[in-house]
């Protein structure tokens, strides 16, 4: 099988993946961020209408719903560029040390699972914990 492209390209789109995916987890983060401090007004403010609280918790549900997305679309990125790197091992080209490294690593043309690992699990049932609870739990005077 002729291939199309060289070990370079690979690793240059795989680059330029994970840069747009870097962006795409500042703004999660940054959405995260959002949510503590929602979540911090409305426990600080035990006047604050139950419209707004479902609203913050709304907000808080889908931003670890796109945190997931996030999650599972860099997985799936890895795993499509773990799939051409083996292309370019079967092929005539060969593929390098760090090629092979990468591969080993990886999962190659894994289908996207939105099934977090156990730490990304752990972290986005952690950060929902603290901020619905500061939604929803009264302060104690």
């Amino acid at each position: 099988m002729e291939l199309q492209y060289s070990e370079l390209e690979m690793w240059q789109t795989f680059w330029t993946g994970m840069g747009a995916a870097g962006i795409w987890l500042a703004g999660v983060t940054f959405s995260i961020w959002v949510g503590f401090r929602l979540s911090g007004n409305l426990y600080s403010n035990p006047e604050a209408s139950v419209v707004m609280r479902i609203a913050a918790t709304g907000f808080c549900l889908c931003v670890a719903y796109f945190a997931l997305v996030w999650f599972a679309m860099t997985e799936w990125h890895v795993n499509g560029a773990a799939g051409g790197f083996l292309d370019l091992k079967n092929s005539a080209q060969g593929l390098s040390p760090n090629g092979e490294m990468f591969l080993a690593a990886a999962d190659p043309r894994a289908p996207m699972s939105l099934l977090p690992n156990p730490f990304q699990g752990l972290l986005l049932v952690c950060a929902l914990v603290i901020q619905l609870m500061s939604i929803w739990m009264p302060k104690k005077v």
